[in-house]
């Protein structure tokens, strides 16, 4: 049974408020992050590097992780490989003060690795990404299986990232379906293409509380024109006008608009917010793998103590800030954290 965590700082939740007793993460497509600091990178030069860190990961690996350093359990389900499954468990054990439960589902062949380079005298880096392992249609059906033993009323359930070789946008469905029938809320951090084809699935949230059903969506300016395949564009308004289409579908949606900062969007309203970093902190603020990850961290602890829409968003900004400031994804300090949300400037536009 997933754990129940109690509300940090002893906050009294009042009845009606939204409220997650239990979050699971679905980790379909997950990784092994490779960091290595490159001085002076440049393309077909011969380079020394110092690896920073090796560590398992993934979108919602890196979720659970960051929910965890707010305090917050959560169970984090989904694919691994099988030589790779022990390195999972133990890295989530050791770095989450046992916050987090692996219940990874280990399938045939390699988990992917994933390679960061840093530029430290740049401050910029590049990412590469392999494939790895591929499912089976008996993978598949464990998945659901294991979704829906899960899911339940007052459950949150999180699907990020991409999914594996042997699976397509169709085979989320079910998965999703699993999820909604438990009773559970859903959240989606997705690439454009693939919540596309998800989103079409998605029904009219309820107002149920705990809430059940389409609870969020998560995507950027390019995921948002490509989930909805209209034209690219930057322009703020659009970019609203569109996520504001989805609100039959979904309670919230959750813009993330990199340095411009993010945008919460829901029928009560409409809140933008900006962060910026402190003087202090500027030359350190280069590490940009898994913000949109600690960003989705943050709106989910921030609602799940019942937390005003502002102060889900500057929880939100504030945890994807602080994640840029050390390297590594989903690895910041919750003390930065606490620094740092006052400094958000949240704006109500409507």
């Amino acid at each position: 049974m997933p754990p129940e965590p109690p509300a940090p700082n002893g906050n009294l939740l009042e009845p009606g408020m939204e409220v997650f007793r239990s979050i699971i993460t679905v980790n379909l497509n997950t990784a092994i992050d490779r960091v290595l600091e490159v001085p002076g990178l440049a393309l077909g030069a011969h380079l020394a590097g110092k690896r920073l860190s090796r560590y398992p990961a993934g979108k919602g690996i890196n979720v659970t992780r960051a929910l965890a350093t707010l305090g917050r359990a959560s169970v984090a389900t989904g694919f691994v490989g099988e030589a790779e499954l022990q390195d999972f468990e133990e890295f989530l054990d050791e770095t989450s003060h046992r916050k987090a439960i692996c219940q990874l589902l280990s399938v045939r062949g390699r988990t992917r690795e994933n390679i960061t380079l840093i530029d430290p005298q740049a401050h910029t880096d590049i990412h590469v990404r392999e494939e790895g392992f591929e499912v089976t249609r008996r993978d598949l059906v464990r998945m659901r299986s294991k979704i829906g033993l899960l899911a339940r009323p007052g459950t949150l359930v999180i699907f990020s990232g991409s999914i594996p070789q042997g699976m397509t946008a169709e085979d989320l469905r079910p998965l999703i379906h699993a999820a909604s029938a438990g009773g559970a809320a859903l959240a989606l951090d997705l690439g454009g293409e693939l919540a596309r084809e998800t989103v079409k699935e998605l029904s009219a949230p309820t107002s149920a509380s705990p809430p059940q059903g389409s609870w969020m969506i998560k995507p950027n300016a390019q995921e948002l024109v490509e989930m909805l395949g209209v034209p690219a564009t930057n322009d703020r308004q659009q970019l609203l006008g569109l996520a504001e289409k989805l609100l039959d579908r979904v309670t919230w949606v959750a813009l993330t608009l990199g340095a411009e900062g993010a945008m919460l969007i829901g029928r009560e309203g409409v809140w933008s917010g900006r962060l910026s970093i402190p003087a202090e902190d500027g030359e350190a603020a280069l590490h940009t793998v898994g913000c949109g990850d600690c960003m989705l961290a943050g709106l989910v602890d921030a609602a799940s103590t019942g937390a005003e829409p502002a102060d889900m968003l500057r929880r939100g900004l504030a945890c994807a800030t602080a994640n840029t400031l050390l390297p590594g994804a989903a690895t910041f300090d919750l003390n930065q954290v606490q620094k740092l949300e006052p400094l958000a400037q949240i704006e109500k536009l409507r």
